[in-house]
């Protein structure tokens, strides 16, 4: 019986181990999981973050080759006397590195109107190479509208503009006219 009694103990003892040993394995099993689970996450938010680089790559790509299409199609629209001022327009954009907006949308009937466009300075200078070159011919009103222009950059428009003999109107709303600008358009006035 002795050796029933010991082989009983020994029986329950490890039985007691085996439970410990479950929960134990239990326990890595839980910790394992949410290590996995943790792990699963992460590459899942690497990925997402993979992904956005891509499509803000090709975003990217997408924009270049609008432009690139915006600038061939303005070149592609109608050969006229304006061809010259806008090839010098795109030119200067180009050297400027902006986004030039479409010239001929923006002419009508002698008219060039520039509203709700940001002007700034690269924009102008290319705007002033187009309006003293021959943007249309006679240019006789031009249209500047919420374009958050400065003062020197309505000056480099007016030092062009002061070159066409033509101009009968000139409007700005919601533009900046201040020291640089304002003699250039008193002289504006005085000639016509």
């Amino acid at each position: 019986m002795l050796g029933t009694d010991a082989e009983s103990v020994r029986i329950k003892q490890l039985v007691k181990k085996a439970k410990g040993i479950d929960q134990a394995v239990n326990i890595m099993m839980d910790k394992m999981n949410f290590m996995k689970a943790i792990e699963d996450s992460h590459h899942k938010m690497l990925l997402g973050k993979r992904r956005e680089m891509a499509e803000n790559k090709q975003t990217s790509l997408l924009g270049r080759l609008q432009t690139k299409a915006s600038v061939e199609s303005m070149l592609e629209q109608g050969k006229s006397m304006r061809d010259k001022a806008v090839e010098a327009y795109l030119a200067e954009s180009t050297k400027q590195k902006f986004v030039p907006p479409n010239l001929y949308k923006l002419m009508n009937e002698n008219k060039l109107e520039m509203v709700n466009h940001h002007l700034a300075k690269g924009i102008c200078h290319a705007l002033a190479k187009a309006i003293s070159l021959a943007v249309p011919d006679p240019l006789e009103v031009l249209t500047f509208k919420n374009n958050e222009l400065s003062d020197e950059n309505f000056s480099i428009i007016l030092a062009a503009v002061l070159k066409r003999p033509y101009l009968r109107g000139l409007q700005s709303l919601r533009n900046f006219i201040g020291p640089q600008s304002a003699p250039l358009l008193v002289e504006l006035c005085q000639r016509n």
